[in-house]
């Protein structure tokens, strides 16, 4: 996992909504770089993403609480996520 990917989880780790710009800022790293983890963050299901209605064309990210780190696969941790649902 990149250190700017790690940043960004680590920004994001209250699990609270945030707009791209505190994300920015707390993972010190530039925007254009961030938005694109945030993309592909997306994408891979750890962080959901929602449009902020209080911001025109505003973005807001959170963390899912599918793990995800080095040797962590997104499809597998949704998988187990899905049965553990079906199963209780």
């Amino acid at each position: 996992m990149s250190k700017l990917k790690v940043a960004v989880l680590d920004a994001m780790a209250n699990g609270e909504w945030m707009v791209p710009n505190d994300i920015v800022a707390q993972a010190h790293y530039p925007a254009p770089s961030v938005r694109s983890v945030l993309n592909k963050l997306c994408i891979d299901g750890v962080i959901e993403r929602e449009r902020d209605a209080s911001r025109q064309n505003g973005m807001r990210y959170r963390l899912t609480g599918i793990p995800c780190g080095f040797g962590v696969s997104g499809n597998i941790a949704r998988f187990d996520q899905c049965i553990r649902s079906v199963r209780a």
